[in-house]
């Protein structure tokens, strides 16, 4: 089906972008995930199903690793949220085991929605959230949490309430040399690990994906209308060596 009649007669499309970061190793994130949309977008080749009636998978044609050797990798997802939407959690994990073969992750990373400059963090919308990511634990898809870019008062205020607490929390040095002192006392005490990422805290601005949507041929008066609800990353890595495996990124988009 052509890109600007699948924008066009659904409610929600799912771009499932396999293995395509190792061919642009020194972009940042944003740029990666871009090019990704752009060639799934461009791609005549591509897999395509309807999940849903109002819902339509777009995937490129990639090898996933193989049954046999599965158990030799680890997983983690990393969730890019762009509403305060706790079923999205559940929609992008069941999307990453479907069309990976897998049954579950060794992490799972949440990246809170940006907030806009002088907001203060919405902490009940965040725990709604988190126990949606209690959930899938408890149902055994992961055996390990984390936050991203949260600073000392947010993990803390987040940590104390959860049922499930967070075992790491990334932390992006872009805009400065080292880690907040708070944050890393915090971090000994509770026995939470901090690292370092270099993720835009906004992977994919709606100006950006609306001009993908455009480039591939959809109407201007269409793509306006849609923006991304959530993006998410998955990176493997062999267990016992620093060898990466397949790496890619999958997201959901939905009109206003």
């Amino acid at each position: 089906m052509e890109v600007s009649k699948v924008f066009s007669e659904f409610q929600k499309v799912v771009l499932f972008m396999g293995d395509t970061m190792s061919k642009a190793p020194n972009l940042s994130t944003s740029q990666k995930l871009l090019n990704s949309i752009k060639g799934i977008l461009k791609n005549k080749n591509n897999n395509t199903k309807s999940i849903r009636n109002d819902c339509f998978l777009l995937r490129n044609d990639f090898k996933p690793i193989s049954e046999d050797d599965v158990s030799l990798y680890s997983f983690t997802v990393k969730i890019y949220l762009m509403d305060w939407k706790p079923e999205y959690v559940r929609e992008v994990i069941t999307t990453v085991f479907q069309e990976l073969g897998l049954s579950s992750v060794d992490y799972v990373i949440i990246q809170f929605p940006p907030l806009p400059i002088g907001e203060d963090f919405p902490l009940d919308k965040a725990k709604n959230v988190w126990k949606a990511v209690e959930e899938i634990v408890k149902e055994g898809a992961t055996p390990v949490v984390g936050t991203a870019d949260l600073d000392k008062t947010q993990l803390e205020s987040l940590y104390s309430w959860a049922e499930v607490k967070p075992s790491l929390n990334q932390i992006n040095l872009e805009s400065c040399c080292e880690m907040p002192p708070d944050l890393v006392a915090y971090a000994k005490e509770a026995d939470i690990r901090l690292h370092s990422h270099s993720d835009e805290k906004n992977v994919l601005v709606d100006e950006s994906f609306v001009q993908c949507l455009k480039d591939s041929g959809v109407p201007q008066e269409r793509a306006v209308k849609w923006r991304p609800i959530w993006v998410a990353k998955y990176v493997s890595q062999v267990k016992t060596r620093s060898v990466l495996g397949i790496r890619g990124f999958l997201m959901a988009a939905k009109p206003n």
